[in-house]
């Protein structure tokens, strides 16, 4: 096989017909061979069924179907497992990964790259959505020891290779733009205009999802956040420190009397709050160490179309 397209879905049988329409047609002009692969991620709606009917009218349509819902990047990851691509072609279902873009990425890669991945240069989105997406990225980039591009999304090509490195890394919390650029070999970018999604009462992954996908990328690639429990707490000391001498001084050689209430109290709550932020922060990291522990599958596959075996991790 020479290119395997991988495409986590959830809910969203009304759109994939017009999503394998658009592969096909791009995909039969590159002359290679193909399959396209969707993982669905625990649907309620009839997405399955149309999963099937597409693989009995186009059998390199294959489908993986979740027990539950178990996340988008997980998805992405059942999807790395079971694909037999020479090289890996991951992006969302919405149509907002255009597949026109595909043979830019084909170019790519004939051209030696071994991950090109596409960076987002105009979002179609709201402006929350986009504040908090632009957010990610600076924090990330300023706490991480890997550098994602602005705006570089999931939509990518990797080759086998690639591929091969990101499933020896059985981490439970991942974020794959990370991953993906952890791993290294010769990456490079292509310019995307994403357009909106053509139906908006259809988005998956809310700020609370997107949230939680960013802490884990922060987490699972930094450990400043832990850091700055030990720097806040010696700054801490050396205020308190000097704080002491100020206090000291006016109380034996100055007969300016000593406010201490409102001072203390002060003191006492802003250092509560400090305190209890890194518990959290710790708690993060610990949460994340006792799921690693448990040593349960990322994912648990209900159904398959068009897969002889399966691969679970």
């Amino acid at each position: 096989m020479d290119i395997s397209i991988i495409s986590p879905v959830f809910n969203e049988g009304d759109s994939i017909e017009v999503l394998v329409a658009e592969l096909i047609k791009v995909l039969s002009r590159s002359n290679l061979s193909y399959e396209i692969i969707f993982v669905d991620d625990g649907s309620t709606d009839d997405t399955f069924e149309v999963l099937k009917r597409l693989h009995s009218q186009y059998p390199n349509v294959k489908a993986l179907s979740f027990s539950r819902n178990f996340g988008h990047q997980i998805a992405v990851t059942a999807g790395l497992e079971n694909a037999a691509g020479d090289a890996v072609i991951t992006m969302d279902s919405d149509l907002q990964d255009e597949p026109k873009f595909i043979p830019q990425f084909i170019e790519k890669w004939k051209q030696g790259y071994d991950c090109v991945y596409a960076v987002r240069v105009k979002r179609s989105e709201s402006k929350i959505r986009t504040f908090f997406f632009n957010a990610f990225y600076k924090v990330f980039n300023l706490l991480s020891n890997v550098h994602i591009a602005q705006n570089a999304g999931d939509f990518c090509l990797m080759d086998r290779k690639v591929v091969e490195a990101i499933k020896k890394l059985p981490e439970k919390h991942r974020l794959i733009r990370g991953i993906r650029t952890w791993v290294g070999f010769k990456q490079t970018e292509i310019l995307q205009e994403r357009p909106s999604r053509k139906d908006q009462s259809g988005i998956k992954h809310g700020l609370r999802k997107l949230f939680g996908i960013g802490l884990d990328g922060i987490f699972s690639f930094s450990y400043v956040p832990m850091r700055m429990a030990s720097i806040v707490g010696v700054l801490t000391i050396l205020g308190g420190v000097i704080l002491s001498v100020k206090i000291l001084y006016e109380k034996v050689f100055t007969s300016k009397p000593i406010i201490g209430w409102s001072s203390v109290m002060l003191t006492i709550i802003f250092f509560s709050g400090v305190i209890i932020l890194f518990l959290g922060i710790i708690g993060e990291y610990l949460l994340r160490v006792y799921d690693e522990t448990k040593g349960r599958p990322l994912f648990i596959v209900k159904e398959k179309i068009g897969f002889s075996s399966l691969k679970n991790l």
